[in-house]
């Protein structure tokens, strides 16, 4: 019974935001203006500014998948031994209490993803054995960091490495925003890569 905003601006993929981190979104104008024309008619009204497949039907997810993305996403930007890539015009939990766009590197958001680790860890021990509803693209995002995280451990200060891990982790992020701006969203899963995840 959950859902997403479908908002029309668009991170870049891995090779834009390596080339410039600091303008990474663009606005789609041709999917801005689809939304306001499904919200004025009156069998949508709010609802058609939420994310729907291709045939026009509202996506609906489970309350597990509305946990993960959050995590999947950032973790998507992790840099091995630095934090978190604030790469997407957006402030993080410290910024965001000062008004301030995030750059760089962030070690606050890491310490919030293992408090969130956690808190996940505690509420899918039961039900991951038996796995959980997610999207394709999420159940891919999750699957795809699964197996790219346990290769950050011993890292080092090897840079070529590390860049390795950053760009697969940029790529699988990449993977999962293209299948979600083309609406590819609705296909449903059984996921159980929780435990490797984390």
């Amino acid at each position: 019974c959950h859902t997403y905003a479908n908002v029309p601006y668009e991170i870049g993929g891995f090779d834009q935001i390596l080339r410039d981190p600091k303008h990474s979104i663009t606005f789609n104008e041709t999917l801005h203006a689809e939304l306001m024309e499904r919200t004025r008619t009156r069998t949508l009204g709010g609802d058609g500014k939420l994310l729907a497949d291709a045939q026009g039907e509202i996506t609906l997810v489970s309350l597990a998948e509305k946990l993960l993305v959050p995590l999947l996403v950032k973790l998507s930007n992790l840099v091995p031994g630095g934090g978190i890539w604030l790469n997407t015009q957006r402030p993080e939990w410290n910024d965001a209490n000062n008004a301030l766009a995030g750059w760089g590197l962030s070690m606050v958001t890491v310490c919030y993803i293992r408090r969130y680790l956690e808190f996940l860890d505690g509420l899918f021990d039961d039900s991951a054995a038996a796995g959980f509803e997610l999207s394709q693209p999420v159940a891919e995002l999750l699957a795809n960091l699964a197996d790219i995280l346990p290769l950050t451990t011993g890292v080092g200060s090897d840079q070529t490495a590390r860049f390795r891990i950053v760009e697969a982790l940029g790529r699988a992020g990449e993977r999962h925003r293209s299948a979600v701006y083309s609406r590819q969203a609705s296909d449903t899963t059984s996921a159980k890569s929780w435990a490797r995840c984390c």
